[in-house]
């Protein structure tokens, strides 16, 4: 449910809005409350704020997002070339739960604002704590990345350096629904790029929440020699701030993901 109250800009950009999630059972899961700060000339937004609270009206999180867009031709597609994401315990942002910084390498941004190389930072407690890489290809015109590659490390306590490499993926995004979500994938886990293949996936998702969260999923994984392991339903419901609340998974021995993966 969504209520976006009569507050608006010159430009009729909303100022405030008021988002209620519930779950596939009708049951709430959280609310958030919504300020649109500032714009750019593009309607980008620029500054927001995001108060997330449960069934009894006590606070989950409050959340400042600020947006950078540095390209011209990306900043009309809505892509920003810098993000800082901060999470707070409160409205009074007494205590910092978690910091993200989001930089789409402006070197890498095509002509038709394309963003290819990305970088996610994650501070906890003001420490880095882990890096993603991410790279991005796309096919012809065509504004979903088709292939992705992501990379993480995370912090080495001993030199206070983060490297030490926990994953790598390689992720062909088969199909997109209207809005920009991937609902067909073929995923391939690696111990280390260049290293060992651990599994491979495919993941047909039924259904996402108003965050681009998938909520249900079938996912069959293979073991690194092609033989079917298992297949999966899950079923989650999470919160606005991405933590799962509950989680159903029904599992099978044999059987076909979606349509036709």
């Amino acid at each position: 449910v969504i209520t976006t109250l009569d507050t608006y800009t010159i430009l009729d950009e909303a100022r405030h809005s008021e988002i209620t999630t519930y779950n596939a059972l009708g049951e709430f899961v959280d609310r958030q409350v919504i300020d649109y700060v500032s714009y750019d000339p593009y309607s980008n937004v620029t500054f927001q704020t995001i108060a997330s609270y449960d069934e009894v009206g006590a606070i989950i999180d409050y959340r400042e997002i600020q947006n950078v867009y540095l390209d011209p031709v990306a900043r009309q597609r809505g892509n920003a070339t810098h993000t800082t994401i901060t999470r707070y315990t409160d409205t009074l942002m007494t205590q910092e739960i978690e910091r993200q910084e989001i930089d789409n390498h402006v070197d890498t941004i095509d002509s038709l604002g394309r963003i290819h190389d990305q970088t996610i930072s994650l501070y906890i407690g003001g420490v880095h704590a882990k890096t993603t890489e991410i790279t991005n290809v796309y096919e012809g015109l065509d504004s979903d990345a088709e292939f992705q590659m992501i990379q993480t490390f995370v912090l080495d306590e001993a030199t206070g350096i983060v490297n030490i490499e926990t994953g790598y993926q390689e992720i062909l995004n088969l199909s997109y629904d209207s809005n920009h979500n991937s609902y067909r994938q073929s995923i391939a886990s690696y111990l280390t790029k260049g290293g060992v293949l651990l599994e491979r996936q495919e993941i047909y998702t039924l259904d996402y929440d108003t965050r681009g969260n998938a909520v249900d999923q079938m996912i069959a994984t293979y073991s690194p020699d092609g033989d079917l392991l298992d297949v999966k339903h899950v079923l989650t419901t999470l919160k606005s701030n991405g933590n799962v609340t509950e989680s159903e998974v029904i599992r099978y021995s044999t059987g076909l993901v979606g349509e036709s993966i």
